[in-house]
């Protein structure tokens, strides 16, 4: 039975379901473009062509027909699948032919097949953003949807909501503030997203330095990536000040890397033997500090700064 869920999102096999399992080359399928999700490299990826191996690839993968001189197919879920095919030189994969109406019906099968597949807390922070940000992109062009997720400067939330973003925070834990700020840091440069990654700075930074122009970013970017530390302050004072005209380096750097205050002076403790010599027992602290402050005043006079 479909759930609220798939009912929301998708029926990814047009208006009658095909079920039917075919064997594609994958020298025939083009991976999808803009595709959101980091795919497996390294020991992962090795791992993964492992398994493949000893099990063959026991889910079948998603396409759908395009129209490509090249490539038949264009994958909407299981690019890992494919590319550990293509490396194992299988001369099939099995696959599942989905009829989307249209591109936006496709993306959508590519973030919520994603989303199926893995817990939110596997997502990487930039794959969150995009991924978001795209089914936001493609809900505005769907029919009867309420499309207007974007959260205001106030920190509230439009009354205009996409009814499926609403079942995907319902879904994975996450409030409506929060995929709003999420799709607002997918605006970030690809730079900043990597330092949201891989945790330089914070979720609540990046949505206020999303609103940077990429020439700023660009420099928020290299000082980050050189240990600056930029906190939630810092980061509305760069919106603040870049709202008003664009920023240079300098300006930047005055307010997320400010001079330090001088050292404070070491208090210093006169000794009693010193005190004794100079004072009569009877005489006050009070007393004692006027005194001393009116000979360093003689002193001064006598001895001007710059000239001893």
């Amino acid at each position: 039975m479909a759930t609220e869920f798939d009912r929301a999102i998708l029926n990814p096999f047009g208006s009658e379901p095909q079920m039917k399992v075919i064997a594609i080359s994958p020298e025939v399928l083009k991976p999808f473009a803009n595709h959101p999700f980091k795919l497996y490299e390294g020991q992962r990826l090795n791992d993964f062509i492992q398994d493949i191996e000893e099990h063959g690839i026991l889910s079948p993968v998603l396409v759908r027909k395009i129209d490509d001189e090249k490539y038949h197919y264009e994958i909407l879920a299981g690019h890992n699948r494919v590319n550990a095919a293509l490396e194992l030189g299988l001369s099939t994969v099995p696959a599942i032919i989905c009829i989307p109406k249209n591109d936006e019906e496709a993306m959508e099968i590519v973030i919520k097949t994603n989303f199926d597949q893995r817990s939110i807390k596997d997502f990487k922070a930039s794959e969150l953003a995009n991924s978001l940000h795209m089914l936001n992109e493609a809900m505005k062009k769907k029919p009867g949807y309420r499309t207007d997720l974007q959260q205001s400067e106030d920190g509230s939330q439009s009354d205009n909501r996409s009814r499926t973003m609403h079942v995907i925070g319902e879904k994975y834990g996450l409030s409506q503030a929060t995929i709003a700020r999420y799709i607002r840091v997918a605006k970030l440069s690809k730079g900043l997203l990597e330092c949201l990654d891989n945790k330089l700075i914070g979720l609540g930074v990046a949505e206020h330095l999303s609103y940077l122009r990429s020439s700023e970013q660009e420099i928020v970017k290299k000082l980050v990536e050189g240990k600056v530390k930029v906190d939630t302050q810092q980061a509305q004072e760069l919106k603040k000040q870049s709202s008003d005209h664009e920023l240079d380096e300098e300006e930047i750097k005055q307010v997320i890397t400010p001079k330090a205050p001088p050292p404070k002076r070491k208090a210093i403790k006169i000794k009693e033997s010193l005190l004794a010599k100079y004072f009569p027992d009877n005489q006050s602290p009070e007393e004692i500090e006027a005194t001393i402050e009116k000979a360093l005043e003689l002193f001064r006079q006598q001895n001007p700064i710059g000239q001893q």
